[in-house]
C-alpha cells in the first residue's frame, strides 16, 4: 500500500456532530486503506492523510453525515537543548 502524500487537520463544525464524525472516520479508514486518520496530542487535532488534496476534499465534502472543516496543519516546533554553549562577543 502506498504511503499518504498529504495531511490536513479535520474536525466537525459542531461539537454535537462528534459521534457522526467518529463513525465516518471509522468507516472510511476501514473501507479505504489509503485514507488514514490519527490524533496529534501536541496540536490536539485530528490529522487526516491521503493520496492527494482531492482525495481528502472528497471525504470532507460528501462522505460524512456532518459538516467538517479541513485546514492546513499547525506547525509545532519544540526545541531541545542538547548541551550548553558559551558565546564570545
Amino acid at each position: 500500500m502506498p504511503d499518504p502524500v498529504i495531511s490536513m487537520s479535520i474536525k466537525p463544525v459542531a461539537k454535537s456532530s462528534q459521534d457522526n464524525f467518529a463513525k465516518g472516520i471509522a468507516r472510511f479508514t476501514r473501507e479505504d486503506p489509503t485514507f488514514q486518520v490519527h490524533f496529534d496530542p501536541e496540536s490536539r487535532e485530528s490529522i487526516a492523510s491521503g493520496m492527494g488534496e482531492l482525495h481528502l476534499d472528497v471525504y470532507a465534502q460528501v462522505s460524512f453525515s456532518c459538516s467538517v472543516v479541513c485546514s492546513l496543519l499547525l506547525q509545532c516546533s519544540i526545541a531541545h537543548c542538547l548541551q550548553s554553549a558559551t558565546f564570545c562577543g
